[in-house]
C-alpha cells in the first residue's frame, strides 16, 4: 500500500521514525513529507535511510502536492500538532503538507495528533477536531501519560504499533482470504506436563502480514507461540493438534488458500489426569495425531491453493519434493531447522518451479505470496 506520511514539528517526531520503520517492515512504500519545522528537527536524510524513498520538504515547482496526493492510498499526519490540525480543519494551505492534504481528494486521512493536555483540552482545538470528524478525516486519539512538559495528561502520542495497525487496515481488500495456522502445538501428558514442537510463530506472523497488506482477509489458528498478533486478524486460539484440526475444518471451507506454518506435534498421550509419577512415566503410550495438512488437501472443500512447509534436516529437497507429492498440497516450502530466528533458508517447490532463498521471514513471505499468486492466476 502507498502511504504518505505527513510529519509535523512535535517533541513526539522521533516516533514517526518507528512508524515507518514498522510500515516499511509489513510491506508498505512510504513516502514522507518533512513540515519546514520538523525539517529542523530531524534529518531529512534519516527518513530517506528507513523509507528508502526520497523526502519532501517544499514544492520544487513540480507541483509534487498534486503528485504525491495522487500517488498515495492512504495519507497520515503523525505526529499531527495542534497548530497544523487547525490549518487542516479550515482548509489552509501554504506548504508542501498543507497543500497535499488540500489536494487529496477522497483518499482516506488518519490524523496521530500529539500535544499538551491544555492544548488538547482547549475549546478551539476540539472543536477543529469535531470538523475533522465530520469531514471523515479520522482521529486516532492520544493517550493519557506524563508528556515531554512534565505534566501530566491525554496529549500523548497514542501507541506506535497501534497506529500502524489502525493504517494497515486500510488496505483495500480483494475479497480473498488466507487461513494460516501458527505455533506449536501442545499435547498434555497430565495436567502440568506436554509434548510439544519449537515453534515461534514469527514465519506465520510475516505471512499474516504479508497477505493482508495484499488485500486479503487474515484468519489465524495459533497454538502456543512466542509473538503477539494484531487485532486487525481473526484470530482463534488452540492448543492440540486434534483443536487444531476441528478449528481449521470448520474455518478452511471459506477460505482461499491454507498455508500450513504450525508445528504439528506428529504424536499425543493417551492423557492421564492429575500428576503422573516419575516411575509411571515410561508407561505412557504415544498415539499419532492427525495429519492436518494432509486432510485439507484431500477434503470435498480443499481451497484452490495450500501451501505446506517441511523443516529437514537432511536432504531437504528431496524430502520437501516427496513432502510435495505425499500431501498433495501445491507449494511446499522446504526450511532447514532455524527456529525463533529472523532469517531463513531452502526452497519453494511447486509442481512447475524451484526456488532457493536465504533471506528474512519476511522476504520470504514475500516469496510465498507471489508463488501463491502466480499458483491462483493458473486456476
Amino acid at each position: 500500500m502507498n502511504i504518505l506520511l505527513c510529519v509535523c514539528a512535535s517533541v513526539a517526531i522521533y516516533k514517526s521514525c518507528e512508524l515507518v520503520r514498522i510500515l516499511k517492515k509489513s510491506g508498505h512504500n512510504i513516502k514522507i513529507i518533512l513540515s519546514d519545522s520538523a525539517s529542523k528537527m530531524i534529518s531529512q536524510e534519516l527518513f530517506e535511510a528507513i523509507s528508502g524513498n526520497e523526502v519532501f520538504v517544499r514544492d520544487s515547482g513540480k507541483m509534487e502536492h498534486i503528485s504525491l496526493a495522487r500517488w498515495c492510498e492512504v495519507l497520515v499526519v503523525c505526529p499531527a500538532t495542534a497548530s497544523t490540525i487547525g490549518k487542516i480543519a479550515n482548509g489552509i494551505g501554504g506548504t508542501l503538507l498543507l497543500d497535499a492534504i488540500l489536494a487529496k481528494g477522497n483518499v482516506p486521512t488518519i490524523i496521530a495528533p500529539a500535544m499538551n493536555v491544555e492544548m488538547w483540552n482547549n475549546a478551539f482545538v476540539r472543536e477543529n477536531i469535531l470538523k475533522l470528524k465530520n469531514h471523515e478525516f479520522e482521529i486516532v486519539e492520544p493517550e493519557s501519560g506524563v508528556l515531554a512538559c512534565g505534566e501530566e495528561g491525554v496529549g500523548k502520542l497514542a501507541n506506535i504499533q497501534e497506529i500502524a495497525e489502525y493504517i494497515s487496515k486500510k488496505t483495500k481488500k480483494n475479497g480473498k482470504t488466507v487461513l494460516i495456522t501458527a505455533g506449536g502445538t501442545i499435547e498434555k501428558m497430565d495436567d502440568i506436563r506436554y509434548l510439544t514442537n519449537i515453534s515461534s510463530g514469527k514465519q506465520a506472523l510475516a505471512l499474516a502480514q504479508c497477505f493482508y497488506n495484499q488485500g486479503f482477509d487474515v484468519k489465524i489458528i495459533k497454538a502456543k507461540t512466542d509473538v503477539s498478533f494484531p487485532r486487525c486478524f481473526e484470530i482463534l486460539c488452540v492448543e492440540s493438534a486434534s483443536e487444531m484440526l476441528t478449528c481449521v475444518l470448520n474455518e478452511v471451507s471459506s477460505c482461499d488458500v491454507f498455508i500450513s506454518a504450525a508445528a504439528v506435534a506428529d504424536f499425543t498421550f493417551n492423557k492421564v489426569f492429575g500428576k503422573i509419577k516419575k516411575t509411571e512415566i515410561g508407561k505412557l503410550e504415544l498415539v499419532p495425531n492427525p495429519d492436518i495438512l494432509q486432510t485439507v488437501c484431500g477434503c470435498e472443500f480443499r481451497p484452490k491453493c495450500v501451501v505446506g512447509f517441511a523443516a529437514e534436516s537432511e536432504n531437504l529437497e528431496i524430502n520437501a519434493k516427496n513432502k510435495l507429492k505425499r500431501k498433495g498440497c501445491d507449494i511446499i516450502v522446504g526450511n532447514s531447522l532455524v527456529f525463533g530466528k529472523n532469517s531463513t533458508n531452502g526452497v519453494i517447490i511447486t509442481q512447475k518451479t524451484q526456488t532457493a532463498f536465504e533471506c528474512s521471514k519476511e522476504e520470504l513471505s514475500q516469496l510465498i505470496f507471489e508463488k501463491v499468486q502466480e499458483f491462483l492466476s493458473e486456476q
